[in-house]
This record gives structure tokens, sequence and C-alpha cells, in this order.
């Protein structure tokens, strides 16, 4: 009775994993790639610029979108090809992903061209986020001030 018991517990054990693994809850993904779980670190300033760097870009490239913040979006017109729709839909994917990694002290901080919804620019927001966050402008600053 006792084995049988056993038995009982490991299979809702058993069950209640494969049932989780079903879906596995993600944080800032899309629908292509819903299984994929990716822990970004937020973005709190110049301490923790370089984690943050490696955390986000690492999350850019795993949903290839890393090429993204080198390019301008292309300018919206009335008739757009096919190549610069997906462009405009991962710039702004490539935003939003980078936009939620920032904790709300840098999103406060940020301009407003590089907070914008209506025309996110994944370029400008991590330019921005750079010149503004990174260690070699700090000590560039600094060696400004010797």
């Amino acid at each position: 009775m006792q084995q049988l018991s056993t038995q009982r517990k490991s299979h809702n054990f058993i069950s209640s994993i494969k049932l989780n693994l079903l879906y596995i809850p993600t944080t800032m993904s899309d629908s292509e790639d819903y299984k994929s779980n990716y822990r970004v670190v937020k973005l709190k300033g110049s301490d923790n610029y370089a984690e943050w760097e490696l955390s986000i870009g690492s999350t850019l490239l795993g949903k290839d979108l890393l090429d993204i913040i080198n390019e301008d979006p292309p300018a919206i017109t009335v008739s757009l090809t096919t190549n610069q729709k997906h462009n405009i839909r991962n710039h702004g994917k490539a935003w939003s992903i980078i936009i939620q990694s920032l904790s709300t002290v840098v999103q406060a901080s940020l301009s407003s061209a590089a907070r914008s919804i209506t025309s996110p620019n994944a370029k400008l927001l991590w330019e921005e986020l750079k010149l503004t966050y990174s260690a070699s402008v700090g000590s560039r600053q600094a060696a400004l001030l010797l």
C-alpha cells in the first residue's frame, strides 16, 4: 500500500512538472519565442552599466535583434516594403526590451525622443544610455577635469 502511495505522489509530481513545462513564464518575450526565458538586469546607473550591457546585449542577440541597435529605423512612408515593415517592427521590439530593462529613475532621465513610444528608435535609446552611463564616458569626463 505504501508503495502505491509513493507511486501516486511520484506520478503527481511528474505530472505537475510536465504541466509546468507546457507553459514556461517568460520575461520580455514575444509570440515567436514564447518558450524563451530571459532574465535581464535592470540598469540603475553607471555602477551596473557593464553588467546591464552584457545582460541586455545577450537578450537582444538571443532574439536576433542585436543588429537593430546599430541601425536607424526606416522613415515611415505611405508605401513601405515588407523588409522596411519588418525592420520597423524589430525596432519596436528591441526598444521595448531595452526600455523595460531600465529602472524608473533611468527611464525618467531619458530624452523625450529616446522615450517615444510612438516612434521607437532602439539605436537612439542605446546610444543615449551608453553616452550617459558607460564607464568609458565617465573615464573621459574624469580625464577632461584633470
